[in-house]
């Protein structure tokens, strides 16, 4: 029998599953269940007293069989103890897996026997240290697994090495009434590069059913459209030209009655990239507990967004974009179908302009003015718009996702490319606070700003939470009467204002125009309400549903 703590039945099955054969063991109480289980799942057990040995003895025993091995210690100063083994495991790039029992984090400080800050106890000395939630519920078992992959995923990756899996346990330690171990969900690395891991990834997606590509921020992803006729390909203007459309087919297949969404889920994703914006998408793909997710990023780490990744590895995205055009696929053609004819029917859909003068209105309109300016996004209700609106390529700090820097990543870009239009598009809140991007001797006439000042953070109009609170306009949507004239005056900034969609028609032409007369940066700022602002995306979702559904019905 098995512990029935969940979190050991998770670390067991994941250590076994990642091919773990040996554990060596040192006498605790609180890590007697995870040796009890390392035992009881057939895991060799070395027991060695002293931690400091044990370490060394599993170093020994990593080099002998090539393979990874884990050492299991108590709480307290016996990690402590591990320390010397593992700086000489990571020198030599030894794949120990130390595992730590620990106590409860409320009593670390707190007098109580054998406690310590044990989450950073061996320092820079490890390849990844992860300390497992203490929760039960539905995230925190979704976290602790994801936690415990990446973490045997360093330790066997191409740089190897130590790692620490420090586990908080509380009473009761000595429970074993479970009969199996939890069927894990295991990720893996694909230890291949370059057209060697496309050629795999194409494979993979080549024999599933339902195959969906999913592509985030990145660059390199110009030949998107070449895949799209034989691949299901979701993107958002963050990534290529192209990707209006996304987030409309998302919301109406939240709110349509005519479709059927477990229709449209895939068995097999591959996500391609970094960010993405949509939440309505995460949602949509998280709900696909039973597909599988290759992970293709820069840095081969695990980012886990739709909860269901279990490959993970690095390729060139141009290389890997053209070996997927290419690809032979066995996948369902209904399933392809769907998803292009629903696509195409957004595509469309989207292309309608809101009547209200509203935010929504103005990026509608810039996008048909905006010429071949270089376009920015700045945060928060900026880049969702974009992502309603754009019908092209856009850059955006979609890092941390702040709304701090955004004027001034779009300034040192044009700065770097004087040749083009710079235009970044920000709201209210995210302008002021960047407000010192404008005090730049390096700004030059090619800088161009469209402000969006609805008096505050127009995006928590959209908490209906919130309707009730006292504290909504003043401390929440930080409203204020601000405008920007005065910061332009004051750093030489040629300023124009928009009050309705004649006026922003008219001053775009201005703001976006080559012009060789233009030495100074340019700015135009188009005030409107919060309320009207989020009534017009409603009204615009409505449409987009009402539209849609009658499609259906006339076909």
């Amino acid at each position: 029998m098995f512990s029935d703590n969940a979190t050991i039945n998770e670390l067991t099955a994941l250590l076994i599953a990642h091919g773990v054969h040996h554990a060596v063991t040192c006498p605790g109480s609180r890590n007697a269940p995870i040796c009890h289980n390392l035992n009881e799942a057939g895991v060799h057990c070395h027991a060695v007293t002293d931690e400091r040995s044990a370490t060394f003895f599993g170093l020994g025993l990593s080099q002998a069989t090539g393979e990874a091995v884990a050492v299991c210690v108590t709480s307290g100063s016996a990690i402590l103890d591990t320390a010397a083994g593992v700086a000489e495991a990571f020198y030599h790039a030894i794949p120990l897996i130390i595992i730590a029992a620990d106590r409860p984090r409320a009593w670390i400080g707190q007098l109580d026997g054998q406690t310590m800050p044990q989450a950073s106890a061996l320092g820079a000395m490890v390849r990844k240290a992860v300390t497992l939630p203490e929760g039960d519920d539905a995230v925190d078992r979704w976290h602790v697994n994801r936690l415990i992959n990446e973490a045997l995923m360093a330790a066997t990756a191409t740089a190897r090495g130590p790692v620490l899996i420090n586990v908080p346990l509380r009473e009761p330690l000595y429970e074993f009434h479970t009969r199996e171990l939890p069927n894990a969900r295991i990720c893996r690395m694909m230890h291949s590069a370059g057209m060697d891991t496309a050629a795999r990834v194409a494979r993979e997606m080549g024999n599933a059913r339902r195959p969906l590509i999913v592509i985030g921020q990145t660059t390199g992803a110009e030949a998107i459209a070449q895949m799209r006729p034989k691949w299901p390909t979701l993107y958002e203007p963050l990534a290529a030209d192209g990707g209006e459309g996304l987030n409309e087919a998302l919301h109406i297949l939240r709110n349509s009655g005519r479709v059927r969404a477990e229709e449209y889920q895939p068995d097999k994703i591959l996500y391609i990239g970094g960010h993405i914006v949509s939440k309505n998408l995460k949602q949509f793909l998280r709900s696909a507990t039973d597909a599988e997710t290759i992970l293709i990023s820069d840095d081969g780490e695990l980012h886990d967004v739709f909860q269901n990744t279990t490959l993970v590895g690095t390729c060139d995205t141009s290389a890997l974009i053209g070996r997927m055009a290419e690809a032979e696929t066995k996948g369902d053609p209904d399933f392809v179908s769907r998803w292009n004819a629903l696509l195409s029917t957004t595509k469309e859909l989207c292309a309608h302009r809101t009547e209200a003068f509203s935010q929504l209105q103005v990026v509608q309109t810039l996008m048909e003015k905006s010429g071949d300016a270089v376009l920015h996004f700045a945060n928060s209700s900026a880049v969702r718009l974009g992502c309603l609106a754009s019908r092209r390529h856009f850059y955006c700090n979609r890092g941390i996702n702040g709304i701090d820097g955004s004027v001034s990543t779009a300034a040192g870009h044009a700065a770097g490319r004087q040749d083009e239009i710079h235009l970044c598009v920000t709201g209210d809140l995210s302008f002021f606070y960047d407000g010192n991007a404008l005090w730049n001797g390096e700004n030059g006439g090619n800088m161009r700003i469209l402000v969006m000042n609805n008096g505050g953070g127009g995006i928590f109009c959209r908490f209906g939470g919130l309707r009730g609170s006292d504290a909504r306009e003043r401390i929440v949507m930080a409203e204020h009467s601000a405008s920007a004239l005065g910061l332009c005056i004051q750093n030489g900034v040629e300023y124009a204002e928009a009050r309705n969609i004649g006026d922003v028609e008219n001053r775009l032409q201005w703001l976006t125009r080559h012009d060789d007369a233009a030495c100074r940066p340019r700015l135009l700022e188009v005030f409107t309400n919060s309320e009207s602002d989020q009534n017009a995306l409603n009204e615009y979702y409505d449409y987009l549903v009402n539209e849609y559904d009658k499609r259906v019905e006339k076909n």
